[in-house]
């Protein structure tokens, strides 16, 4: 298979990946809801003498800007499936802490999405899909890497353009 074919048959197949939807394993939530879910029960599991997690500690986590997690919270909290509950050293944060609705839920979904997976895993054998895992991790440092040295090139070819501007002046 010649660069084309791959990158081709490599985008395809990614785009196809992406566009699988588990939607029905998230019964009333949505994926974008579980995350949230599924970082503050780690975390409390982590931290059981905590009384919860900070929004910007949970963007964090995710990865995504605080207001799109505020967004996403706003939602849950109305399903009363988080709760929010006042820094008394600093009450301009809250912390964010799951219900026993919220945990419940939270497990439901879990344990559909671990058996879904089961499912896949045994179909497609441990060995490869240790092969799998190995190769999409290796593929993934690489691309990061490459969009970091990108984009890198791109801000040092902006600077030289930029001097090369002043010393024209």
């Amino acid at each position: 298979m010649d660069s084309e074919e791959i990158r081709n048959r490599y985008m395809q197949v990614f785009h196809r990946l992406g566009r699988i939807r588990l939607d029905p394993f998230f019964r009333d939530i949505s994926q974008a809801e579980f995350m949230p879910l599924q970082k503050i029960h780690c975390f409390s599991l982590e931290n059981p003498q905590a009384k919860g997690l900070y929004v910007s500690e949970i963007a964090a986590q995710l990865k995504v800007s605080s207001p799109a997690v505020s967004r996403t919270l706003r939602s849950l909290e109305e399903k009363e499936l988080i709760e929010r509950i006042p820094d008394k050293k600093d009450r301009r944060n809250t912390f964010i802490r799951l219900t026993d609705k919220g945990e419940k839920t939270r497990q439901e979904v879990f344990s559909d999405i671990c058996r879904y997976f089961d499912d896949v895993f045994a179909r497609m054998g441990g060995e490869d899909m240790e092969s799998l895992i190995s190769l999409v991790e290796r593929l993934s440092f690489i691309m990061e890497d490459e969009v970091r040295r990108k984009k890198a090139s791109c801000t040092e070819g902006k600077r030289k353009t930029e001097a090369g501007d002043i010393t024209r002046r």
